[in-house]
């Protein structure tokens, strides 16, 4: 996790991959259990996913507010 590219995320345009990214490092109930999902509430600080999280989530709500991902048809 700690070398996971969070750079990348801001160019990233895939709504699905990172929907299923964010999912994914969330755990239950979003996704199964994996070894990867971030830990309880108290002990989220410190995990190396968090950054990843907040940046997954950002990225997403910035490309749904510009129109991109939710119910619209793909553009291009």
């Amino acid at each position: 996790m700690r070398v996971f590219p969070v750079d990348e995320i801001d160019v990233e345009m895939d709504m699905q991959l990172l929907d299923h990214v964010l999912a994914v490092l969330k755990g239950p109930p979003h996704h199964y259990a994996t070894g990867f999902e971030r830990p309880h509430r108290g002990a989220r600080g410190a995990a190396p996913q968090t950054p990843i999280i907040v940046a997954l989530s950002n990225r997403v709500t910035r490309l749904r507010a510009a129109g991109v991902g939710g119910n619209l048809p793909p553009s291009g």
